[in-house]
């Protein structure tokens, strides 16, 4: 069984490590599969896996980032439609990153490439052009992690989706937690800061984020917890206001030092859900480069940006946005975290979306979908 999976982002390519574990699990010996496509180093470490072009060249932000590296997304579109002609797959995988694959599936209409199409982890199109989502018509089958997203394209007559689960539940769920050296909760209150995964945003956030916590560190116990790709780019900034020593770094280990937090300081993106399922009261923090905001705010259909408040469909966790987003005004929303009132509604509301996001295994079910679209386009091929 052939499959090609395209996961171009570093969140993708942890949620597609844990589907293959578990199609792994649902197949039996005589199904070998072999997966082909784009992903990062969690899939690199699976032998069923063959990389086709490595996620960490691409994963931008904003609409002005991704114009200037257009000519590799063009050349990567034109790859893919030469694997898929000259190979017979039997299923392609699309997730996330919408403003690629979109096109992707565009090229796949347009030159009748006849290969069933699973996306997982669908684009935010109710947030962004909804008449976009007209082109998702032809997936086979349109895998949800946002448990208000079916109704929503449903409306746009598109019939053939499904809430799958969250893949954060599962991995919050399954996470044991590990002790982290020199932490103690009984010291000063701890804070996490969390700068996010992709360069472009802890070059453009972290540095408010070390701005609010200096006049602080009398007060609480800061921690980083970044992506262990973006360990050196974190230490940089740190030397650069000279905080390093004074702020530990544990790179890679977001779950162990929010289980210890009381309070976190948040890059928007997943980390805001992965910190609500901690049950860490947050403040959520977004800048960009000034033209794609500017476009964003012109065609955003909402008013929210954090998952938290998406879910809730209210204000749960303060957010604060592009020009708001200033060293003083993090810290009063910081401590603003600490009134038991303030905390008390936050920690109302993450039950509101814990509930809402359900219990069930994202990566069991996806993986069953693709056995089942793959083994029904595999009984064609014969």
């Amino acid at each position: 069984m052939r499959i090609f999976l395209s996961a171009c982002e570093a969140s993708a390519d942890r949620h597609a490590y844990r589907v293959l574990q578990a199609l792994r699990q649902q197949t039996s010996a005589s199904i070998p599969v072999g997966v082909w496509g784009t992903g990062g180093p969690y899939l690199r470490s699976l032998p069923e896996f063959h990389m086709v072009f490595p996620a960490e060249r691409l994963g931008h932000l904003g609409f002005v980032e991704v114009l200037r590296d257009l000519p590799v997304f063009v050349r990567l579109r034109r790859w893919y439609l030469h694997l898929w002609q000259a190979y017979r797959f039997q299923c392609i995988v699309l997730m996330d990153f919408p403003g690629f694959h979109l096109r992707v599936l565009r090229d796949v209409v347009r030159r009748r490439i006849h290969l069933p199409v699973i996306y997982y982890i669908l684009p935010q199109l109710w947030a962004w052009y909804p008449e976009r989502a007209l082109i998702l018509r032809h997936a086979v089958r349109l895998l949800a992690i946002l448990p208000f997203e079916p109704q929503f394209y449903r409306r746009m007559g598109i019939r053939h989706v499904v809430y799958v689960g969250n893949p954060v539940v599962e991995a919050v769920r399954e996470h044991r937690v590990q002790p982290v050296a020199g932490i103690h909760p009984s010291e000063k209150p701890i804070v996490a800061l969390v700068p996010g995964s992709r360069s472009r945003e802890i070059d453009a956030i972290f540095p408010v984020m070390l701005q609010a916590a200096g006049p602080l560190l009398r007060s609480f116990r800061f921690v980083v917890a970044p992506p262990m790709e973006q360990r050196v780019r974190v230490h940089w900034w740190l030397k650069r206001f000279r905080l390093d020593g004074r702020i530990p770094v544990f790179a890679g280990r977001l779950y162990d030092v929010l289980a210890v937090s009381q309070a976190a300081i948040v890059t928007s993106g997943t980390a805001t859900l992965e910190t609500a399922l901690w049950c860490v009261p947050q403040v959520v923090l977004y800048r960009g480069n000034w033209l794609s905001y500017a476009i964003a705010r012109l065609v955003a259909r909402v008013r929210a940006i954090s998952l938290v408040n998406l879910i809730a469909n209210r204000i749960v966790v303060p957010e604060l946005l592009q020009e708001r987003c200033t060293p003083e005004r993090v810290r009063q929303e910081l401590l603003r975290l600490f009134e038991e009132r303030v905390r008390r509604a936050i920690l109302t509301g993450y039950a509101e979306v814990t509930d809402r996001l359900g219990t069930q295994s994202a990566s069991q079910t996806v993986a069953r979908h693709i056995l089942e679209v793959s083994m029904q386009n595999r009984g064609n091929h014969n």
